[in-house]
């Protein structure tokens, strides 16, 4: 009997780590990338805002696939989609330092963007499946590792390109998968076929509707200030409303859009993430650039100041919850959006002080706010929503992630388009600080809502 449960035991650990390392592929991916920025930019000779499209086809790619793969892993196998996943991520990272201009590179960061949207929602899939004890725990560890990786990864990949180039970023994935590949192939249990004959109900042209508002949103952005810009704003603005109409007739739509208008609470909470991310990830992927271009600082250095961002919001996590279960959600909503608007206050002092202690100050600080919100608004969502709704609310609250990175991007095209300086360094630090008190302000109204709501 005894050796029955060490055999399960053993089991259960070995399926928890194997999906553990396709799962931090994500978060290394998107957070190490920062640091080769700069060395990019340089080896293609292009401007930020050309790399903006670099940075947000992965996340763009990421908001659609990531409940299509999921959904499809569901229907069709789990392990047959991790395996498939993480195939996608090594033949990209294989490709991608060969790459002779930006385009093909952005092509292999896409398919690298599908290959880990398919490993996170498979690789989740099973260890819900075969976890059935102490499941909360499972996917806890799940957590841990992904969010190590978040924190690490522009450190480690400071490091690695200390050394090397940037094609180094996309070379450590290989024998991470590989290694990867053989333990799934071994360890996760075959998928069942019972459930093959279901009807697959996916909003295709929904998906397809909502890439192309944002592909056009970009387009917008991209082109304020020159003849085009009136065009593609006309085109955006006809596809939100061909969108919103379309969205509003489905029966299980990409973005649940009735719900939205309908649920205050359930905008607000989409709204202050969506905004959040804007901020986090335009200090993620701007900060280190500004290093190394204006202050001089070697990829190594940057990535070591750059480990307090997502460092910080890691440990603050498990506070959080703590918290939130003993005092509610009020205390935790307006000392994240606090930290927001005293860290988006700091960035301004970064132009005129060359401190390291306080980039790591600053970057600290946003950094709580990300752990303390990021936590603190997803429970302010189920406050609103029914219980049997869950799975879906909590996708477009990814979704919401997903878009407010992409917008990020498009703000650090716009602002460092042609070279990065302390006049466009400040202009950052301004329109962070003034998305700061937005969500200020929408934070304060949803805890009045969250005070009279369900």
């Amino acid at each position: 009997m005894t050796e029955i449960l060490e055999n399960s035991k053993r089991k259960r650990a070995a399926i928890i780590f194997t999906v553990a390392l396709g799962i931090i592929l994500n978060p290394l991916n998107t957070s190490s990338i920062s640091l080769a920025l700069v060395r990019i930019q340089g080896e293609f000779g292009v401007t930020f805002r050309q790399l903006a499209w670099f940075i947000s086809l992965y996340y763009l790619v990421s908001a659609i696939a990531n409940p299509i793969m999921g959904r499809l892993s569901d229907l069709y196998g789990r392990k047959r989609y991790f395996l498939f996943g993480l195939a996608l991520v090594f033949m990209a990272s294989a490709l991608a330092p060969y790459s002779s201009n930006l385009t093909m590179l952005t092509v292999c960061r896409a398919i690298q963007a599908w290959g880990c949207s398919t490993v996170f929602p498979a690789g989740y899939g099973i260890v819900r499946a075969e976890i059935t004890s102490d499941q909360a725990r499972a996917l806890g560890s799940l957590a841990i590792f992904a969010n190590t990786a978040a924190a690490f990864g522009p450190s480690f990949g400071g490091f690695l390109l200390n050394s090397w180039d940037w094609p180094v970023v996309f070379y450590i994935n290989l024998p991470l998968v590989v290694g990867t590949f053989i333990l799934a192939y071994k360890v996760i249990p075959k998928d069942t076929t019972g459930q093959k004959q279901q009807k697959v109900s996916l909003d295709y042209l929904g998906s397809l509707l909502f890439s192309l508002c944002i592909i056009f949103t970009m387009l917008f952005l991209m082109s304020i200030g020159r003849s085009i810009a009136i065009v593609y704003m006309l085109v955006t603005g006809i596809l939100f409303g061909l969108f919103y109409t379309y969205e509003k007739k489905q029966a299980d739509p990409f973005v649940n859009i009735g719900e939205i208008v309908k649920n205050k609470g359930v905008g607000l909470v989409y709204l202050a993430f969506l905004l959040l991310n804007i901020v986090f990830y335009a200090v993620l992927f701007g900060f280190p650039s500004f290093l190394q271009q204006v202050w001089s600082y070697s990829p190594a250095e940057a990535g070591f100041i750059m480990l307090a961002l997502a460092g910080f919001s890691t440990l603050v996590s498990p506070y959080t919850g703590k918290v939130i279960d003993s005092s509610g959600l009020k205390i935790p909503l307006i000392a994240g959006v606090t930290c927001l608007v005293l860290g988006s206050l700091g960035l301004l002092g970064v132009v005129f002080l060359a401190s390291t202690t306080f980039y790591i100050a600053v970057l600290a600080v946003i950094g709580i706010s990300s752990g303390v919100l990021n936590l603190a608004l997803q429970a302010a969502l189920y406050c609103f929503v029914p219980t049997e709704e869950t799975g879906s609310a909590t996708g477009l609250f990814m979704t919401s992630r997903f878009t407010g990175t992409i917008f990020s991007s498009s703000l650090l095209g716009i602002l460092f388009d042609q070279i990065i300086n302390y006049r466009q360094f400040s202009l950052l630090a301004v329109v962070c600080l003034a998305i700061a008190v937005v969500v200020l302000l929408l934070v304060i109204h949803l805890n009045r809502l969250i005070k009279i709501g369900p």
